[in-house]
C-alpha cells in the first residue's frame, strides 16, 4: 500500500532519506536538489536516525558528503559528521557498560534479556554504532528483581525513584556516576492500571526466550517474531507517537530473518504479547515507510492494513507529538491513598492475526488508536 499520500510534506525528504538508505538506493532527485538540508539534519536527529542516514550520505552523496570536510559541501555536512562520529565512543562506553553488567549478572546467576536497541544495534544493524538509544532495556523474572536491584547497588547504580513498592510499577530506572546509560530494568511491560489493552503474557515471553551469548556472556534472547512483538507492543504503548527508528528496528528485523520468520510465528507471538492484529498493521505501516518488502512467507498470510487507520495513525508516526519531559517513557504515578475499585480486565487476544471483529470493551476515542484493532477472543 502506498503511504506517500499521508505522510505530510514536511517530512517527505527524511522518509525519502531514509528509504534510500535502508535499500542502499541512489538518491532520489528532488532529495540531492531540493532538501533543506538543516531541516532534514534537525528532523533525523529528532526521530533518532542522523547516524543511520550518514554512511549513506556518505556513498550516494559523496560529492557532497564525506568523512573528512571538503570544499562545497553543504553548510551543516559538518554537523552529520560529527554526530556520527560522536556516536562511536558513546557505542564503545555502551558496549562496555552493558559487558560489565552481564559479566555480573550472570555470576550471580540471574537471566537476562537485553531488550530494544542494546540488542538490535548488535544483531541487525550493519554496524552497532548507527542504533542510538537513551538507556539500556534488560527484562528480569521477576522472581530475580531483587536481587538484581542489590546487584545493580554493588555496582554502583542508583535508582531514579524507587518503584518497587508500586503496585502499578513495571521496571525501574538506575544511573551510574561513570557510565553513559540510564539502565531501565523491567520486569513486565505493562501496568495493571493499562484497562485498555492486556498485558503481555509475561510467562509465555520468558517460556520462549532463547539461550543466547554476547561477548561470551550468557543470557537469553527475544526470538524474531517475539522482538517484532514486543515492538508493536511498545508503538501500541505510545500510541504510535514514536521516533522513526522504531519503524526502522522492525523492517530491518524483518530483513535479518526473512528466510526464518513464519505466520505461525508472529500468530504465537502475537498471543505472547496480546498485541492482537494491531502486529500485523505495524508490520505493514513498517514496511511502507522505509520500502521494506514483507518477507515473501508473509505477504499473503498478514491481512491488509485499514486505510483508515493508516492515515490516523501515520501523521503520528512521522512527526510525533512532543512528550512531556520526564526521566523515562513510563510513567509511574503517586500511590493512591486507597485502592482504586476493581475494573475488569480485558479479554485474552485473538490468535488469528486476521480477526477483524469490533471490540465493544475498548473505549472508540478518535484520539486513540486502540479503538481500531480487537484485543479479545
Amino acid at each position: 500500500m502506498n503511504l506517500d499520500p499521508h505522510i505530510p510534506p514536511a517530512c517527505r525528504h527524511l522518509t525519502a532519506a531514509l528509504r534510500a538508505a535502508v535499500n542502499g538506493d541512489p538518491a532520489p532527485p528532488d532529495l540531492a536538489d531540493a532538501a533543506d538540508w538543516p531541516a532534514l539534519f534537525r528532523q533525523a536527529c529528532e526521530q533518532g536516525l542522523a547516524t543511520f542516514i550518514f554512511p549513506w550520505l556518505t556513498v550516494r552523496l559523496n560529492d557532497r558528503f564525506s568523512l573528512v570536510p571538503r570544499p562545497g559541501e553543504p553548510p551543516n555536512a559538518a554537523d552529520w559528521r560529527a554526530r556520527f562520529f560522536a556516536a562511536l565512543p558513546d557505542t564503545r562506553r555502551r558496549q562496555n557498560q552493558l559487558e560489565d553488567l552481564l559479566a555480573d549478572l550472570a555470576a550471580a546467576h540471574i537471566g537476562i534479556v537485553v531488550l530494544k536497541g542494546a540488542w538490535l544495534s548488535e544483531t541487525v544493524y550493519a554496524s552497532p554504532e548507527q542504533r542510538t538509544m537513551s538507556d539500556l532495556d534488560l527484562l528480569v523474572r521477576e522472581a530475580d528483581r531483587d536481587a538484581c536491584h542489590a546487584r545493580l547497588l554493588s555496582l554502583g547504580y542508583v535508582p531514579s525513584t524507587l518503584t518497587f513498592g508500586n503496585p502499578f510499577a513495571y521496571d525501574q530506572r538506575y544511573r551510574h556516576p561513570r557510565h553513559p546509560l540510564p539502565v531501565e530494568l523491567h520486569w513486565h511491560f505493562a501496568s495493571a492500571q493499562d484497562t485498555v489493552t492486556p498485558p503481555p503474557d509475561i510467562a509465555a515471553i520468558w517460556s520462549a526466550a532463547l539461550p543466547a551469548r554476547w561477548k561470551g556472556h550468557p543470557l537469553r534472547a527475544l526470538s524474531p517474531a517475539d522482538q517484532l512483538a514486543h515492538a508493536a507492543q511498545h508503538i501500541l504503548h505510545h500510541l504510535f507517537a514514536m521516533p522513526l527508528r522504531g519503524y526502522l528496528d522492525i523492517a530491518l528485523l524483518l530483513t535479518a530473518h526473512a528466510d526464518a520468520l513464519t505466520p505461525a510465528d508472529l500468530e504465537n507471538a502475537s498471543a505472547r504479547w496480546r498485541t492482537g492484529p494491531a502486529l500485523a498493521f505495524i508490520l505493514h505501516l513498517a514496511c511502507g515507510l522505509t520500502a521494506t518488502p514483507l518477507p515473501p512467507a508473509l505477504r499473503d498470510a498478514l491481512p491488509a492494513p485499514d486505510p483508515e487507520l493508516l492515515a490516523r495513525a501515520l501523521p503520528l508516526t512521522v512527526d510525533p507529538p512532543a512528550a512531556p519531559a520526564r526521566e523515562s517513557a513510563t510513567h509511574h504515578p503517586a500511590l493512591p491513598a486507597a485502592p482504586p475499585p476493581a475494573r475488569p480486565r480485558p479479554a485474552a487476544p485473538r490468535r488469528c492475526l486476521r480477526s477483524e471483529r469490533p471490540t465493544p470493551e475498548i473505549p472508540a476515542q478518535e484520539s486513540n488508536l486502540y479503538s481500531g484493532f480487537c484485543f479479545k477472543n
